[in-house]
């Protein structure tokens, strides 16, 4: 898993000037409350360091406390993609999902083990900016970010709304520009901060992202409410097989009808196959395209007949679609309806 790391995610935090409104919540000065008389100048990392302990204490109390019902989730969510996926990367979903699942899923009396743990633990916060800021980790933001590093901090804008976050730096961490950041952050006083686990991808990823943000939030959902399904499918961009084609006419009919595909919502897995297959076919026959959109649209009634066995768009709904002909489809249809029989046929084992 060469194009994807994981990192925790931690940092300094800037100290407040004398003339700032303290940050202890008292609404005075800074020089005029914590910073009076020339006492030992106060400043951010001790919230930060209240915040972190509280940090640590919710996922000891989750544990502790809702490990059957946070283990169900993990199962609710997980598919056979996920199964295929080698032991470094199962660690990365089920963490990037239990972060998510802490802050958001109730469960118990409708409750999330966030909403729980706040309930008990907020009279035990000294300071009053970190329980107002404490109290706003069940409004956690997960979602793809771009990475733009500064001199004070990381500034991170969300591809999918165009919000601007920041966080603090990290000497051990290593924020390239334009690389994706991906996880739930949550508010600390000066900054926000990733929750349990930040990964990143890549920036040539980010098209196939965006790709996947728009196929995931249909009908008005947000990235919030899919975040298992969508880090599924992210993680899935990096195991699709690297395919060669002969010729490039053969590569666009592919990536149109994936644009197709993905834009009406079919399942991830069935366009895979499906390209797969016409690389396959290509290799056998090296059809002549003259038209990409009839091929696409071919292969898209192949897709729906002979992977899925669920015609939701017939060959005249697709021909409109398309911009081509229900006749041309059927013509290239039957043609690749009979090469997968065969290849299927090749692929039986020998009877005894």
């Amino acid at each position: 898993m060469s194009f994807l790391k994981s990192i925790i995610q931690g940092g300094k935090h800037m100290k407040e000037k004398r003339n700032d409104p303290c940050a202890c919540g008292s609404g005075k000065k800074h020089k005029k409350c914590c910073g009076k008389d020339n006492v030992l100048a106060f400043n951010s990392s001790i919230y930060t360091k209240e915040l972190d302990r509280l940090n640590q204490q919710l996922i000891d109390f989750a544990f502790q406390n809702f490990e059957k019902e946070l283990t169900d989730v993990l199962h609710h969510f997980s598919s056979d993609e996920i199964n295929h996926y080698d032991e470094k990367e199962a660690e990365i979903y089920a963490e990037l999902i239990l972060a998510w699942a802490l802050l958001t899923v109730p469960l118990q009396d409708d409750k999330t083990a966030f909403e729980i743990f706040y309930k008990q633990a907020k009279n035990t916060i000294k300071y009053p900016s970190v329980k107002q800021t404490f109290a706003k980790w069940g409004e956690a933001h997960p979602s793809v970010f771009e990475i733009f590093p500064t001199e004070k901090n990381v500034r991170l804008i969300d591809i999918a709304t165009e919000e601007t976050f920041y966080i603090a730096l990290d000497a051990e961490i290593d924020h390239e520009l334009g690389t994706l950041a991906v996880g739930c952050l949550v508010p600390y006083t000066e900054t926000h901060e990733f929750f349990m686990l930040m990964i990143d991808f890549p920036a040539e990823f980010e098209d196939e992202i965006l790709d996947l943000i728009e196929e995931k939030t249909q009908d008005g959902l947000t990235i919030k409410e899919v975040y298992p399904q969508f880090v599924e499918g992210m993680l899935q961009l990096g195991n699709k097989p690297i395919l060669e084609w002969d010729h490039v006419t053969h590569e666009i009919v592919a990536t149109l009808f994936e644009k197709h595909a993905i834009k009406k919502g079919y399942e991830d897995k069935f366009v895979h196959i499906a390209i797969e297959f016409w690389n396959d076919y290509c290799g056998m026959n090296d059809p002549i395209i003259r038209k990409y959109e009839s091929h696409a649209a071919a292969l898209d009634y192949f897709m729906q007949t002979d992977l899925m066995f669920s015609t939701e768009f017939t060959q005249a709904q697709l021909a409109k679609e398309y911009g081509t002909s229900a006749g041309t489809i059927s013509s290239h249809y039957r043609k690749m309806s009979q090469d997968f029989d065969l290849l299927m046929l090749e692929d039986e084992p020998a009877k005894r």
